[in-house]
């Protein structure tokens, strides 16, 4: 399956952080990867990505939009939307939620470096949400 995912976030650093890990993730899983990317207007601009997932030589894409943080506004999308009410109960740590379902939506990529990289860090709390919404 091919995948376009659209990220929109204000924390840039775990930002930054997460998505590292899932083009690892997805590199490793045999997905090509191309990263297309806005520099902010201001620090105060939501960082913005968009990840191209190439799995397969169908011409099929399912587009996803993960919003960490509810900024995009506009309910007439024709993507599958990852944000704040996608959850019944919101997690603290809800960046890692967010990977964890997306994870689990695509279904074939490996978790190894995320939960790798959290376990290493001794990221213990950010590690149990990943991993509660991946399974």
């Amino acid at each position: 399956m091919n995948y376009n995912l659209y990220f929109v976030g204000l924390n840039y650093k775990l930002f930054d952080e997460i998505l590292k890990l899932l083009i690892l993730s997805a590199r490793e899983s045999d997905y090509i990867v191309e990263n297309h990317s806005c520099a902010p207007e201001n620090l105060k601009s939501p960082k913005r990505v968009l990840l191209k997932l190439n799995g397969s030589l169908k011409k099929e894409v399912e587009s996803i939009l993960i919003d960490f943080d509810n900024l995009v506004n506009d309910t007439n999308i024709d993507y599958k939307i990852i944000n704040k009410q996608t959850f019944d109960q919101l997690e603290k740590l809800h960046y890692w939620q967010f990977i964890g379902h997306l994870m689990k939506i695509i279904g074939d990529i490996t978790p190894a470096y995320i939960t790798g990289y959290l376990i290493e860090n001794e990221m213990n709390a950010e590690s149990e949400v990943f991993r509660k919404n991946f399974m």
